[in-house]
């Protein structure tokens, strides 16, 4: 395994354990605050509050959600119809739609990215209770999108090398005498 591809799986497991530890910590916070709805501890604790959680929740949920898309996109795991792909597969004209596709979905992600960074520059905004600054909620969209973009990219540029790739045909087996 070479470098790149070393490095490449190092970042998915990183991005992938990220992925679960925010989807613990959503389930965790969500249970205490269910917990914490039905015994009624604020007799006995009259200054406790949760009144952070939600704002924890949308952390974890904005980056959960888009670690996963980048994992997916790089798994090509996302969701697709594949009618017209599985009935192309293999031909010149499949790894041409495939490229199609492939750019469009580049155009999307590098937009995405774009008004991710701007949207994320332009945010002075914190949150009430714990004043974590939304440019962090935001940080979120350009991060993944720039590896969403790496990996479609790469998958693009592989599309149209196999379309431009001259076809060759089997070697015929020689009959033994």
């Amino acid at each position: 395994m070479n470098a790149f591809k070393k490095l490449e799986a190092g970042f998915i497991k990183a991005v992938t354990l990220l992925c679960i530890a925010c989807a613990v910590c959503l389930f965790l916070i969500l249970l205490a605050n269910v917990f914490f709805r039905l015994v009624p501890l604020l007799s006995a604790f009259p200054n406790f509050s949760m009144g952070w959680f939600d704002e924890i929740v949308q952390l974890c949920t904005v980056w959960m959600i888009m670690l996963a898309a980048t994992i997916l996109v790089q798994q090509k795991d996302h969701f697709a119809v594949t009618l017209l792909p599985d009935k192309l597969k293999g031909t010149r004209a499949g790894y041409w739609y495939n490229a199609v596709i492939g750019i469009l979905s580049l155009v999307f992600y590098v937009c995405l990215c774009y008004y991710g960074c701007h949207l994320m520059v332009m945010a002075t905004q914190h949150t009430p209770v714990l004043r974590i600054p939304m440019r962090v909620l935001y940080l979120s969209i350009p991060f993944n999108t720039l590896f969403m973009s790496l990996y479609e990219g790469t998958y693009m540029l592989q599309n149209i090398r196999s379309a431009l790739r001259p076809k060759f045909e089997a070697p015929v087996a020689k009959e033994v005498l």
